[in-house]
Parts: structure tokens; C-alpha cells; sequence
């Protein structure tokens, strides 16, 4: 609960709020669920991407969504648009199962140009 409000607050101060909508690609772990209770205490929406899917259809959902920000692990982060903003969500537990990164709440923004 400690880990999911302190992303929330995360999420709030990078804009997040009402009618937005949030992506979340994450494989299925304690990160996701996570995510899940961190997206809806910001009172936003969750738009669940399948890591699995051409990196064009994810960049479309997210385009369509308009979206201002994708939660994610170091290992999918690739799976995501070049310009997307990117929050990593990876606890202790999930290293060594393709989630390594940073803590909960470190900014990932796409390199300029």
C-alpha cells in the first residue's frame, strides 16, 4: 500500500489525475498489481498494454489514448515509443525476472531529438 501511494503521488505530481489514462506495461507481477491500486489512487484510468504486441500497435494505443505517461520495467522500456515518458515500476523482488530498474518513481524521459 506504502509502495502504490508514494507511485500515486508520483503520477500526481507529473500531471496525472482525472480523465486521464495511464499505460501500463508490465508482465504480470507484484509490480503490476502495483500499479494497478498506485493508477487508480490518482484517480486516473489504466490503459493495460501486452508487451507482446508490434511496437507499432503499442504506439498507436498510447498516441490514441493521448496518454502522458507509460508505467513500465527497464526491460520493456524498449517496447515503448522513443518519446513516451516513462515511469519505472520494479521492486527488489522482481529482479532477475526481466524487471530490473530503478525504484518506484524515478523518471525515464526519452533522449532529445
Amino acid at each position: 500500500d506504502r509502495r502504490a501511494s508514494r507511485l500515486a503521488y508520483r503520477l500526481q505530481q507529473t500531471g496525472v489525475g482525472l480523465e486521464t489514462i495511464v499505460g501500463i506495461a508490465l508482465q504480470r507481477s507484484v509490480d503490476l498489481l502495483i500499479a494497478m491500486v498506485a493508477v487508480a489512487k490518482a484517480g486516473a484510468a489504466s490503459l493495460f498494454l501486452d508487451p507482446h504486441l508490434p511496437e507499432r500497435r503499442i504506439a498507436f494505443m498510447l498516441h490514441d489514448a493521448d496518454s502522458p505517461v507509460c508505467l513500465t520495467c527497464r526491460s520493456l522500456r524498449n517496447r515503448l515509443p522513443a518519446r513516451q515518458p516513462a515511469l519505472f515500476v520494479a521492486g527488489s523482488w522482481a529482479v532477475g525476472r526481466g524487471c530490473a530498474g530503478p525504484p518506484i518513481g524515478l523518471p525515464c524521459h526519452a533522449p532529445p531529438g
